[in-house]
């Protein structure tokens, strides 16, 4: 780090799945400990993030290349976002006790053909039936890493974050970058939400009509 004048530093210990470490090395200041092994901050958030998908179905088999930046900044993002994406919903769900707001625990791998090419997390409402409408954020693993919001299977952002542009072009970084790039994302997210669920309020409305119950069409 920057101007750091500790002298004693610890590896890294973290190891993608052709036995490759990252050995990069951090003092006490700059290291972090995740059960008990060092990590530098990247791969310590990795880490962290799939350690939370043991034992469930969603359990992550094989370590990220050390390249790999998707899970942390899909992190990023999702932190970011989180709270604006659950109150989104909660005010589409309002008036109905039916309707449950969940946001999915884990991160997700994104597989095409055998590959796996991209991590995502969702959000949702749902009834007892199953899904009535999905919003996802999904960062792709090649580089750039490109970044999508979806909404009920229909990709409405897609886009490289601005500071990642910004350095591969070589430019002085930008402090308002992430601000705008977050915002860029919550607003496609929320036109795309608003507008999906005029058509999942409809069909509600039919199938209340027809069947006297929700029936619960999957998005």
């Amino acid at each position: 780090m920057p101007n750091c004048t500790e002298g004693k530093v610890w590896v890294c210990n973290y190891r993608e799945k052709s036995g490759r470490r990252c050995e990069t090395r951090w003092c006490k200041l700059h290291i972090e400990v995740v059960g008990g092994s060092a990590y530098c901050h990247r791969h310590a958030a990795v880490v962290r993030t799939l350690s939370a998908t043991e034992g469930s179905i969603l359990e992550v088999k094989s370590q990220p290349a050390l390249d790999d930046r998707a899970v942390p900044l899909l992190n990023l993002i999702c932190e970011a976002v989180d709270a604006d994406v659950t109150k989104l919903l909660t005010e589409c769900a309002a008036g109905r006790s039916d309707i449950q707001v969940s946001r999915q625990k884990t991160v997700q791998e994104v597989w095409i053909d055998q590959e796996r090419v991209a991590w995502q997390v969702s959000w949702g409402l749902s009834t007892s039936r199953g899904y009535l409408l999905r919003a996802s954020i999904r960062v792709g693993v090649p580089e750039p890493p490109v970044v999508q919001a979806v909404v009920a299977n229909h990709v409405i952002f897609q886009d490289v974050p601005y500071w990642i542009s910004r350095r591969r072009r070589g430019e002085a970084a930008d402090p308002s970058d992430h601000g705008r790039y977050m915002a860029a994302i919550r607003e496609a997210l929320e036109k795309a939400v608003r507008e999906r669920m005029r058509e999942v309020e409809a069909q509600l409305e039919y199938e209340m009509e027809k069947f006297g119950a929700t029936a619960g069409r999957r998005y």
